[in-house]
């Protein structure tokens, strides 16, 4: 019996068959959604979904969260992921494809949770505005507000 996932918006999604034709990447990136495909920002590539920069820094940070080590095959090739496709300055996975402005849209988030999980990997964030905040001129994910990305940039600063 497959497992149906039902979604907030109202769409019923069959969990087995969304993963028969989107197994997990072997690339050791991660992406966000299994059941609910629009989600995953990064799209689809070569038959799965393609893998991503935040989801894989936070897929690196819930195996750490869980206890599982760095040394695992699971957190290694994320790490390896991480550090083959970084870009200091935007969300990397995004690159050459329709979806690209996700890249720049996620640069505050994607600068907080690298430098959480892997600190050694620089970051660049652009200028300051006059008042001090941050704010990022892509408003696809809210970035621009600068209560949002002040709080992110706060973080990657200290």
């Amino acid at each position: 019996m497959r497992l149906i996932a039902y979604e907030n918006h109202g769409l019923i999604h069959d969990v087995g068959a969304q993963q028969k034709h989107f197994p997990r990447p072997s690339d050791g990136g991660f992406y966000f959604s299994t059941v609910n495909p629009e989600i995953n920002k990064a799209g689809e590539a070569n038959g799965h979904f393609a893998s991503y920069g935040t989801a894989t820094a936070d897929g690196l940070l819930a195996f750490r969260a869980a206890g599982v080590s760095d040394q695992d095959v699971r957190s290694a090739k994320a790490i390896q992921w991480l550090k083959d496709h970084h870009q200091p300055d935007r969300a990397p996975g995004f690159e050459g494809t329709a979806r690209e402005a996700w890249g720049s849209g996620l640069r505050f988030y994607y600068a907080y949770a690298i430098s959480r999980a892997m600190p050694g990997l620089p970051v660049t964030l652009p200028p300051q505005d006059a008042n001090g905040s941050f704010r990022n001129p892509n408003k696809m994910v809210k970035e621009d507000d600068p209560l949002i990305a002040t709080a992110f940039a706060v973080h990657v600063l200290r």
